[in-house]
């Protein structure tokens, strides 16, 4: 009882603080000529997180009030929004931001905590809360359905506001978010050769996340 305390605590703190950081990065786009909050991929993996983190939430809830374990249907697609934090974690941390420089902290209130702090404690609560022994091994490859579909929406949303403008796109638009989506720059070559760098980057991961997974099992014990 006092460990699904403890975790029905952490779930909420961490729900008021993801919470806090969208809104305060939504509010930020209320100013631009165009709201493009939910082109971000590092939005959208967020939500996911909070989504998925307030299921998680009532979940806890109803094992504390009912006293008793819950089903354990949520474990894959815990397991699955982890790995799409952790990838928005890595690419922001490694090739688009620096943690170790003043501006990281400084520039505003919530970049830190979309970047850094909300990906690792979604991370920590699926290696310290989540049912292990859930996973199968094909699992690993259902990672790479979301990331397509991100990247299909990106390709053709940047297809359409092409053709809209005749290929002289505003320079109010977020065309391509990152730049190894950029088509513009890197051609559909260049981009398709970083998706597949990534397939491998997202999949590799999954099976780590799986293997440790394993090792939580009483079976592997």
């Amino acid at each position: 009882m006092k460990v699904k305390r403890i975790k029905w605590l952490y779930r909420l703190l961490y729900i008021m603080l993801l919470t806090y950081g969208l809104s305060l990065d939504y509010a930020s786009w209320l100013n631009q000529p165009h709201n493009e909050f939910l082109v971000y991929y590092t939005s959208q993996s967020n939500l996911l997180c909070l989504g998925m983190m307030m299921l998680l939430f009532v979940q806890t809830t109803r094992e504390l009030l009912m006293k008793k374990e819950s089903g354990h249907l949520l474990v894959v697609p815990q397991y699955l929004i982890s790995i799409y934090i952790l990838i928005t974690c890595l690419i922001y941390n490694v090739l688009l931001g620096n943690p170790f420089s003043v501006r990281y902290w400084t520039r505003n209130s919530y970049n830190w905590i979309v970047h850094l702090a909300g990906p690792i404690l979604f991370i920590l609560d699926f290696f310290l809360f989540s049912k292990a022994g859930k996973l199968k091994k094909t699992t690993p490859l259902w990672i790479i359905i979301y990331p397509y579909i991100y990247v299909l929406f990106i390709l053709v949303r940047g297809i359409m506001l092409n053709h809209t403008y005749h290929g002289h796109v505003p320079a109010s638009y977020v065309v391509y978010p990152y730049f190894f989506l950029d088509v513009s720059h890197l051609g559909y070559s260049g981009v398709f050769l970083w998706v597949g760098i990534l397939t491998i980057v997202f999949i590799t991961l999954g099976y780590l996340f799986y293997a440790i997974d394993r090792l939580k099992t009483p079976k592997a014990a």
